[in-house]
């Protein structure tokens, strides 16, 4: 249900006023609801606010033990947007070794090892991967120049 009403704010050109509404809620009311949190870092990586989404993952992981890997994989994918590559590669692995059927963060491993040129590591995560599968969050392009 959340990705689909931050998904319909976005179409809908309301993302960041549904940012407001949200963090207001948590300054005025003192609301440290693990939900809301969890909504208001979705809607931060959608907004592109990617070190705010990434610190309050990191708040969810460790004030509020939520180590699920749909919390995992989507701090990785704050922690990639706020260039934190290192801490992505871990919370990647750990949402991996949580669900091993996580193709999301199988290949987003893969599109960090290939970064950092550990071409083994990148080969063995797209190995795993059936051959039509298309990344929601990630996406690289190659530079033939």
């Amino acid at each position: 249900a959340r990705e689909f009403y931050v998904n319909l704010m976005h179409i809908a050109g309301l993302l960041n006023l549904e940012r407001q509404k949200f963090k207001e809620l948590i300054n005025v009311s003192g609301a440290k609801d693990e939900g809301i949190l969890q909504t208001l870092a979705y809607l931060d990586i959608f907004a592109q606010q990617y070190e705010e989404a990434y610190a309050l993952y990191n708040s969810l992981i460790d004030d509020y033990g939520a180590k699920d890997t749909k919390t995992l994989f989507l701090a990785a994918v704050a922690a990639v947007g706020a260039n934190n590559p290192n801490s992505a590669i871990a919370l990647l692995q750990l949402s991996k070794l949580t669900d091993k059927n996580n193709k999301e963060s199988k290949a987003a491993l893969g599109m960090l090892y290939q970064e950092v040129k550990n071409y083994e590591a990148a080969i063995s995560q797209y190995k795993t991967l059936p051959n039509n599968f298309k990344s929601e969050f990630f996406t690289f392009d190659i530079n033939n120049n």
